[in-house]
């Protein structure tokens, strides 16, 4: 199966991939390469599909968050501008809101 629930139905996430084409990588014109981080390796934002793209190091699993806000792409920014954790922040800001399906890789 091309896409892999995490939230809400299957059929549901298959949509929606279908509707928005995110089944492959987004383009690499806004990519945050996370070389310090134990849990990311990149972070990529669709500001056209509002799609946040992560990379995850201990699984190279790839998962795209859908209708993630540009205020939220901001806010990540700024925090990695601060030197913060990248996986803390998708843990605490994205995972907990935003649904996910897995792309493969």
């Amino acid at each position: 199966m091309p896409c892999m629930m995490l939230e809400g139905s299957t059929e549901e996430i298959c949509d929606v991939m279908s509707k928005a084409k995110t089944n492959k990588r987004l383009s690499r014109r806004t990519v945050i390469y996370t070389p310090t981080s134990d849990t990311t390796i990149l972070i990529n934002y669709s500001e056209d599909l509002s799609i946040l793209e992560v990379e995850f190091r201990d699984s190279n699993s790839i998962y795209h968050y859908l209708d993630v806000e540009l205020d939220k792409w901001e806010e990540y920014k700024a925090w990695i501008e601060e030197e913060r954790s990248s996986g803390a922040f998708v843990n605490k800001y994205i995972k907990p809101f935003y649904k996910a399906i897995e792309i493969e890789n």
